[in-house]
């Protein structure tokens, strides 16, 4: 690789391509570039994601947890731990993704870089049985009835 050009876009094509959903935000939260894996998992077409808050992709509980982490202000190049988390899709159901991300200095602006798979075929077991667990939990420390149930509800 001795032509620049040709590494960056050998290195785009990558990135698109990519079978890994990956999606870069600002430090606000607004999207500013998305690979089309990312697209095809949340159901949005080429472009539509751009500009686009997280909280139009990703329930609140996940909102908040990604302010806080990027309240704690987390040096560039940390990269978070991998979680299961839940993504909306474009006609607003909910569906379960394997996260991480990143933190990177670009024009000394801090950007996050996520990458999401979409787990609902090949950990939908697992995930169940964590859900699973949840309402078992949630049974032996004697919770009102009408919270296992809205646990039962949503795990379905």
């Amino acid at each position: 690789m001795d032509n620049p050009i040709e590494d960056i876009k050998f290195l785009q094509n990558i990135v698109q391509n990519s079978s890994e959903g990956i999606l870069i935000t600002d430090d606000k939260g607004i999207l500013l570039n998305v690979n089309q894996s990312a697209e095809k998992i949340f159901g949005y077409d080429k472009g539509e994601l751009i500009q686009k808050k997280l909280s139009a992709i990703f329930p609140k509980e996940f909102i908040d947890y990604f302010e806080d982490q990027n309240d704690k202000d987390l040096p560039v190049n940390n990269t978070g731990p991998e979680k299961i988390v839940s993504g909306i899709n474009k006609n607003g159901l909910k569906f379960p993704l394997e996260l991480k991300f990143t933190t990177i200095s670009h024009r000394k602006e801090k950007m996050t870089v996520l990458f999401v798979c979409d787990v609902k075929h090949e950990n939908h077991t697992v995930i169940l049985k964590n859900e699973f667990r949840k309402i078992l939990w949630m049974i032996g420390q004697n919770k009102p009835i009408d919270l296992i149930g809205d646990q039962f509800v949503n795990t379905i």
